[in-house]
């Protein structure tokens, strides 16, 4: 069950329902000039362990706002990728991320950016402020090491989109006044609060119940390993992945189910905070929030299974391009799509009825739904042990590791998809899966002859293990793949889209950011 989920929400709304309010006055102070001294101030809210507690889970909140995952974080990373089409349904600010038009002034890049330095900021303040409490000194270390990880979280997005950007390490006085450092300073601190979050955090197998879902030093190292991945350092993310591979901090594995990983605790209560998670975002349904508002401490639910719904919105569908990518014989393409024969609510899903189209299943709950209302309490997983798997064996290519080792690691993904064929606790539909095999590699579809050929092999299982997981559009980027991928869908690619825009409101209220300041060709 989602306890810490729980135990996360009615604290956050706790804390925001005293802090939002101060935070609100001291921007108006010198029209009210009122001061109650009842009333708790950001400089004078952290006294205690509790209100330690609180504070860390608003950084957490961060994550589940409308801007994150609650909603523009899939589009963000989804939309600019070869991997889905928009229908006529798709809001114009959403479409602007799919068709390569956004600019400064896009809803999507502009709250994004937003609630990246508001998670920031939270942050900050517990970094700052905690250290000072009079309390268990493990758990003060901790909470700092969990406020660590969580902006370096928010920071490495943000560099790896923006590049240079505003470098902040104090608690928020008003709005952001810095100007951009550069990328290098960026990823400096980024690896700085992994390093600390993973020497001071507990294991998975650490915590109590009531803290799953928190970060663990195995998330922080997976991290790690993920930024010098980034930075082409191979031999410091090789050893960063091979440290969690080999169970240094906690037990990971690949659950048996592949379908575990876009589902909830309603499909499957075992399917969340698995083995297999690293570190995924909390949310319930049950729970609630407000469609398209932000409810602080409220946003427990994401509306993909809105937005993302053949049945709902039906805003958004896979591209059949992508979707043939997928091998005849892997049972992953109906494990992560809707086609034909595919069971759901109303019965069995048809291309005729839906307009000759697929549909996206992963991070959707129709399979066990009676009815078609889709806001969905599915957590969304940011890091999983194949995406480990898989990044450590690119590390290891790059590093001039053995092929046979390389495709080691690969191959452990690889299995546990062959392996869902002789499952029977698995239910599979779908001739294209059930007539035809699916081998380890090399293949005769993807030799390992040469280095190139086994990028080849890394390349493919990502785009097929990991489709709709917001992770495709960032490696086609660091892959240098971008544009090709954008030609290829008759998009109109140019180098400006390497990075985002800094925000139009941004230029106009940061006095140390200005148009002369902004990414090139916006």
């Amino acid at each position: 069950m989602k306890n810490s989920r729980i135990y996360i929400k009615f604290s956050v709304v706790l804390l925001m329902a005293n802090l939002l309010i101060v935070f609100a006055c001291q921007r108006d102070e010198e029209l009210l000039e009122i001061d109650n001294p009842n009333n708790p101030t950001p400089d004078t809210f952290f006294q205690n362990e509790s209100d330690a507690l609180l504070g860390l889970n608003a950084v957490y909140a961060s994550w589940q706002s409308r801007n994150l995952c609650q909603r523009f974080y899939f589009f963000g990373n989804d939309m600019p990728s070869d991997e889905s089409i928009g229908t006529n349904n798709l809001q114009a600010t959403l479409a602007q991320m799919l068709n390569y038009t956004w600019d400064a002034n896009n809803g999507v890049i502009s709250g994004m950016w937003g609630d990246y330095y508001t998670g920031i900021g939270r942050a900050n303040r517990v970094i700052q402020q905690v250290p000072e409490i009079e309390m268990d000194e493990a758990l003060r270390t901790r909470i700092v090491a969990e406020a660590r990880f969580l902006r370096a979280t928010f920071y490495f997005d943000l560099v790896n989109k923006w590049g240079d950007v505003p470098l902040i390490t104090d608690p928020p006085v008003a709005s952001i006044e810095e100007p951009r450092s550069p990328a290098a300073d960026v990823y400096a601190l980024v690896i700085e609060d992994l390093q600390f979050a993973k020497a001071n955090l507990p294991t998975r197998d650490d915590y109590g119940a009531d803290d799953v879902g928190r970060a663990t030093s195995g998330a922080a190292t997976g991290y790690l390993g993920k930024v010098y991945l980034y930075r082409e350092q191979w031999a410091e993310a090789e050893a960063e992945f091979m440290e969690v591979i080999n169970g240094q901090h906690g037990s990971y594995g690949l659950v048996d189910n592949f379908r575990w990983n876009g589902i909830g605790e309603e499909q499957e209560p075992a399917a969340e905070n698995s083995m297999e998670s690293l570190f995924e975002v909390q949310f319930q349904a049950a729970l609630g929030g407000n469609w398209n508002q932000d409810n602080p401490g409220g946003g427990e639910h994401t509306f993909r299974g809105v937005e993302y719904a053949f049945a709902s919105f039906n805003n958004v569908r896979p591209k059949q391009s992508f979707a043939d990518r997928f091998e005849l014989g892997d049972p992953r393409y109906e494990q992560t799509f809707y086609d034909d024969g595919v069971a759901y609510y109303l019965g069995t899903y048809t291309r005729d009825q839906f307009g000759g189209l697929i549909a996206w299943r992963k991070y959707h709950n129709y399979d066990i739904r009676s009815d078609g209302r889709q806001d969905s309490g599915i957590n969304f997983r940011l890091m999983r042990y194949a995406d480990v798997l898989l990044m450590a064996a690119e590390a290891k290519l790059n590093n001039n590791k053995s092929i046979a080792e390389v495709l080691g690691l690969v191959n452990q993904v690889r299995q546990r998809a062959i392996a869902q064929k002789s499952n029977p606790n698995i239910e599979l539909y779908m001739s294209r899966t059930l007539d035809n095999v699916l081998e380890l590699y090399p293949t005769a579809a993807y030799p390992a002859d040469t280095r190139d050929q086994v990028m080849t092999i890394i390349m493919h299982e990502r785009e097929v293990e990991l489709a709709g997981e917001q992770h495709r559009y960032n490696d086609l980027r660091r892959w240098g793949l971008d544009d090709d991928a954008a030609l290829a869908d008759n998009k109109p690619y140019e180098e400006r889209f390497r990075l985002w825009p800094i925000p139009l409101q941004e230029l106009e209220t940061n006095p140390n950011i200005n148009q002369a300041d902004q990414n090139p060709g916006y």
